[in-house]
């Protein structure tokens, strides 16, 4: 079957990986719980992007008082990967202090 499954990730987020193809979820079925931004059949509906600028503001304000080296990396992986996402988002970004000192751009 060379069709495609269209699967609600998470309301503005699609997953579009066709029939029998790979994804970073493996193939198969479609596992949302590996669903990663970095896949090929990711796909951030322009509606998620409110909640991207919201998640990095969030982070940011988290990374400022974390004292768990833990929980900081994986709140840098989370920014790194919502930066990402949208790239007029990443833009506005690019100056901001906070990512700067991160060196995240």
């Amino acid at each position: 079957d060379a069709g495609f499954d269209f699967k609600l990730v998470f309301p503005g987020v699609v997953c579009c990986r066709p029939h029998g193809a790979e994804g970073s979820c493996g193939q198969g079925s479609i596992n949302l719980a590996r669903c990663d931004c970095d896949c090929r059949n990711f796909l951030a509906r322009p509606s998620f992007k409110p909640l991207v600028g919201s998640s990095i503001e969030w982070l940011l304000n988290e990374l400022g008082d974390v004292r768990n080296e833990e929980l900081r990396v994986w709140y840098l992986a989370q920014l790194v990967d919502q930066l990402s996402l949208f790239p007029d988002v990443q833009q506005s970004y690019q100056g901001d202090l906070r990512v700067i000192r991160l060196g995240l751009l």
